[in-house]
């Protein structure tokens, strides 16, 4: 079981634990890392070889790293070998200076089972959004967005941050999902406003959703909004427009 894609921006990401080394059952030290991935809004555990080196082999999916030799550096160190978190930061900037922005990482509850590169092919569609809000004076950014309808989908998007509010444009097809979030003083989520499908070839509204966008965002800075951290987390299983909508009721009530 692979569970559902999530989106891993690399730039964004810390490992918080990095252990090459875990206990079996018998209390025996064997060769089964265990690593943690704090990305910006959610935290993800990989387990075991065979999920570490789908990592390894989606941050380089060109040019695969020796197997061997990696493996002797992680689990038969010697004095100047790297450690397993210094070998992780170092594969992670070198794929990034490689052009590498994301990874596409299956999960079940946050345990990642399987990793995969993202098809950075697939933001061609968006090219025509992306300068349009280049030529407003923002700095966007093309990237994949987990879209839920009634399946999960990776879709491509552009986003953009403007006033500490993260803005974004998700193509679905033949509508453009618009959708703003952000960090409220505790750090949980809250939405900037409702979110919007509009038709690609209706360009005024469009541009009218970009306008309102920006004039909520210009109203308040969401870290000068406080939702309180005890506060219920989301329900898991919504849909991206549901979970929108409850972001969006979380600014309205506080």
């Amino acid at each position: 079981m692979l569970g559902e894609p999530a989106i891993i921006p690399l730039k964004h990401i810390e490992y918080t634990i990095t252990h090459p080394y875990t206990r079996n059952h018998r209390g025996e030290w064997v060769q089964k890392p265990y690593i943690v991935i704090k990305g910006r809004y959610k935290t993800y555990t990989l387990l075991g070889k065979k999920v570490m080196w789908s990592y390894f082999d989606a941050l380089f999916s060109k040019e695969p790293l020796p197997r061997q030799a990696v493996n002797d550096d992680i689990f038969s160190p010697e004095i100047d070998s790297p450690s397993l978190f210094s070998l992780l930061d170092d594969f992670t900037s070198e794929s990034i200076s490689e052009g590498t922005e994301y990874l596409i990482a299956y999960h079940v509850d946050g345990d990642i089972t399987y990793v995969e590169p993202f098809d950075q092919g697939l933001v061609t569609d968006i090219e025509m959004m992306y300068h349009y809000l280049k030529s407003e004076g923002l700095t966007p950014e093309k990237k994949p967005f987990l879209y839920r309808g009634n399946n999960a989908s990776i879709r491509p998007s552009v986003c953009f941050q403007y006033n500490d509010w993260d803005i974004y444009f998700v193509d679905i097809g033949t509508r453009w999902y618009i959708r703003g979030e952000g960090l409220a003083s505790t750090g949980r989520r809250i939405g900037l406003t409702m979110p919007e499908s509009i038709l690609k070839s209706k360009k005024n509204d469009v541009a009218n959703a970009f306008k309102r966008l920006l004039s909520y965002a210009d109203s308040v800075r969401p870290n000068k909004l406080h939702w309180p951290a005890t506060a219920p987390r989301l329900p898991s299983g919504l849909k991206t427009h549901e979970q929108d909508r409850l972001l969006v009721n979380r600014r309205s009530n506080i």
